[in-house]
């Protein structure tokens, strides 16, 4: 069985419980694990 971290965020308005999965995706996190060249850059958009 595996086990899977929560964070627990609260605010004025409400409170919640996040997986961190779920969390990073929220907060637009991005793990790169490979060199990045020039060939091939990674873009956002606002």
């Amino acid at each position: 069985m595996k086990l899977i971290p929560f964070i627990k965020e609260q605010d004025r308005k409400k409170e919640g419980a996040f997986d961190i999965y779920s969390r990073i995706l929220k907060d637009n996190i991005m793990f790169i694990s490979t060199k990045i060249n020039i060939k091939n850059r990674i873009q956002s958009k606002n």
